[in-house]
């Protein structure tokens, strides 16, 4: 909102130069979208949270999800040059909403590549069934989660500095995928490898 008013302030005097103005403009554009993503996430968490049940549950298969997932992604993952390493089951559905589960997923692996340098080679996605239960398992290869962070990630409103852009998060990400792995009666687990980046583990009831 700061800036949005100062830019707006700026844009108001009229020896403004043409080339500023396009960048005040860019700002206003670029904030607006931040406040609409801020608040159509703490309208679904809202949602979310007097939920007690799915209403739309069907029969949801994961390697699609998996599939989505990474082409939605993919112009980032070229961009930045990530190899991304796949290592998927057949015959993995969980009984759910596709759509919130996709969510959850995507929320998950942008996490890993906002979190992964430049170039990394092994950003890892794994779909498994175990037993009664479908694990999904996406780590990356950034600097890991900070000692102080380690209890709070899944605060609401808590984000920590990406590596390559010094920027944070709504800090609702992680929040919010918790609010959608509760209600499908199944677990999430994001913490640091033994050796280096962060591993976030999602386990759902199989169909």
């Amino acid at each position: 909102m700061a800036a949005i008013a100062g830019a707006s302030e700026l844009l108001e005097e009229d020896n403004v130069p043409p080339a500023q103005k396009r960048r005040f403009l860019s700002n206003i554009r670029t904030e607006s979208k931040r406040i609409q993503s801020l608040v159509d996430r703490m309208l679904t968490l809202c949602a979310l949270e007097h939920r007690e049940t799915i209403e739309r549950r069907e029969i949801v298969d994961m390697n699609m999800v998996l599939a989505d997932v990474l082409r939605r992604s993919g112009q980032e993952v070229l961009t930045r040059e990530i190899c991304i390493v796949k290592i998927l089951a057949m015959a993995c559905e969980c009984p759910g909403d596709a759509f919130l589960i996709t969510q959850a997923v995507m929320n998950l692996f942008q996490n890993a590549l906002e979190f992964s340098p430049r170039g990394a080679a092994d950003t890892g996605v794994t779909l498994k069934r175990s037993g009664e239960t479908v694990v999904v398992e996406i780590r990356d290869q950034g600097p890991g989660i900070p000692e102080f962070a380690r209890n709070k990630i899944f605060d609401r409103f808590f984000s920590i500095q990406r590596p390559d852009t010094r920027k944070k998060s709504t800090g609702l990400g992680l929040n919010f995928v918790r609010e959608i792995v509760l209600l499908h009666g199944g677990s999430i687990d994001v913490k640091n490898n033994p050796d280096f980046g962060v591993r976030a583990v999602l386990r759902l009831p199989a169909a």
